[in-house]
């Protein structure tokens, strides 16, 4: 399922067995699962350390506590850093925060099971369409990569509820993803979203070693960049190969830069 993260669902509740007399769409909302959302608590939007703890919390939830305490090291020692150069900023912290952990958080084969499956979703479905409602998924598996839709993307494929039992197996199968084990692991799109995972650690960890006061703009604009790598295949490539040059200049700036007088006397 390579590019299971198009999935949808549809929800029809059916009046009649022949017809549809009423038809709803369930979706996952591109704000709620595939993307990205702000933690519901918005004051955690504020403050980077209530960030760090929410977005810690979700990848426990998405692979293991092994997983967040990575985040944890990685986005902590990149406050760390900042803090010793004087630089205290909220929003810096929090959309670090964010950058990291949308890119630790791939969206692969696993998660969209188990966000498909997850009692929240189910819950969403059940109170649109009732409890007969009829349940399709609409997905483009890898193995049926060679459909392809008019635009070139893969071609989605329609699936009944008889599919639900198997997303949840396949939900469960998560301490698989980034073993040698993990048969989706080998893909186009995953090798491509483990190596930007790293590529972000890279960034955070140079930017900083570089960061100084009078840097903040630069520092936030890399940041937001990093925010505007997002979608899934084709997409995703098109805003990497978009916006990484220019994460990678201010990086080369800041660095290149002479350090202001109180920090060279140092």
């Amino acid at each position: 399922m390579r590019t299971i993260h198009y999935a949808m669902a549809n929800v029809c509740k059916t009046y009649n067995r022949d017809s549809c007399a009423h038809h709803l769409q369930a979706f996952i909302l591109r704000s709620k699962f595939m993307n990205i959302s702000p933690p519901q608590n918005d004051a955690a939007m504020t403050d980077p350390d209530m960030a760090i703890a929410y977005f810690a919390a979700q990848l426990t939830r998405y692979q293991n506590a092994a997983y967040a305490a990575r985040y944890e090291t990685i986005i902590t020692q990149f406050m760390t850093r900042l803090k010793s150069r004087d630089i205290v900023s909220n929003d810096i912290g929090v959309t670090a925060a964010r950058a990291l952990y949308r890119a630790m958080a791939i969206k692969d084969e696993y998660e969209v099971a188990r966000h498909l499956t997850s009692i929240d979703f189910t819950t969403r479905i059940t109170a649109i369409g009732g409890e007969d409602a009829a349940i399709s998924y609409h997905l483009a598996p890898p193995m049926l990569a060679w459909l392809k839709a008019r635009d070139g993307a893969p071609r989605k494929i329609r699936f009944g509820r008889w599919l639900t039992p198997y997303l949840r197996g396949l939900a469960r199968l998560s301490w698989l993803r980034d073993s040698w084990a993990d048969p989706f692991g080998y893909a186009t799109d995953r090798r491509a979203e483990r190596a930007y995972r790293e590529r972000v650690i890279d960034w955070l960890d140079a930017l900083g070693m570089a960061a100084s006061p009078d840097q903040q703009d630069q520092i936030k604009t890399a940041l937001d960049l990093m925010l505007n790598i997002r979608g899934y295949g084709h997409v995703r490539a098109k805003n990497h190969t978009r916006y990484a040059p220019q994460i990678i200049a201010i990086i080369g700036q800041i660095s290149t830069l002479p350090p202001p007088i109180d920090m060279a006397a140092e």
